[in-house]
């Protein structure tokens, strides 16, 4: 019983947060959201992908792109007519927009992949204005775009890439991200102008669902400030 009620409460997180981003996209013409984690344990890939594929199975035409440089790749989507190559890869000028955009993984989702780069690089190119440009040019064909930038806390923070991006979801897990680290990166985004959409926790499973909601109770009003 305790397990059927934490996959309905998961299940009922996944859909207000979709919720929430549809909302923004319909009413305010929202397209580019960010997803960040607001440290590294959290593990905002999954959830990266959870949500390109909710999008996706809604009719939109959905992007996601992988941004994290520092992060792993992604096991779940292909991208590419050459898969090695990818984000980094496009900002280097070592590939262009056709070797790096997928055909769709299944209908309406499409993926463009981190690439290759090390971290000696990846403040450069996280800087590079080819950033910017690529976002700005994507925003033309798709409905939605899921970009999955590095953690907030991260040598290079997301908050580089989260400038660009209309709105931004917040990535903690439970019992590893502190309130103050959610805090900070909530203080980013109001500094940076980028609304927050929402949360999602990670880590948390049946036997820690009541922990998480206690975690949640502590963190949840975190998203309702606004910096001065």
């Amino acid at each position: 019983m305790k397990k059927r009620k934490y996959i309905r409460d998961i299940e009922w997180v996944y859909s207000h947060i979709t919720s929430e981003m549809y909302l923004k996209q319909y009413t305010l013409g929202y397209k580019l959201f960010a997803i960040c984690d607001c440290s590294k344990e959290a593990g905002a890939l999954p959830v990266s992908e959870e949500l390109t594929t909710r999008f996706a199975g809604m009719g939109k035409k959905t992007l996601l792109i992988h941004a994290d440089l520092y992060g792993r790749e992604s096991g779940t989507f292909q991208s590419g007519s050459s898969p090695e190559k990818g984000f980094a890869n496009y900002i280097t000028e070592a590939a262009d927009l056709s070797e790096i955009l997928s055909d769709p993984c299944q209908e309406n989702l499409y993926y463009i992949s981190r690439g290759n780069v090390t971290e000696d690089t990846a403040e450069q190119l996280l800087c590079s204005p080819r950033a910017e440009q690529l976002l700005s040019a994507l925003r033309e064909n798709y409905d939605i775009i899921l970009l999955h930038t590095p953690a907030l806390t991260a040598p290079v923070s997301g908050k580089t890439l989260c400038r660009f991006a209309d709105a931004a979801v917040l990535v903690a897990a439970v019992g590893k991200t502190r309130k103050s680290q959610l805090e900070k990166a909530k203080s980013q985004l109001d500094k940076l102008q980028v609304p927050a959409a929402g949360m999602i926790a990670t880590r948390a499973n049946s036997i820690l669902w009541n922990q998480f909601a206690r975690w949640f109770d502590r963190v949840s009003g975190i998203l309702q400030k606004k910096e001065d």
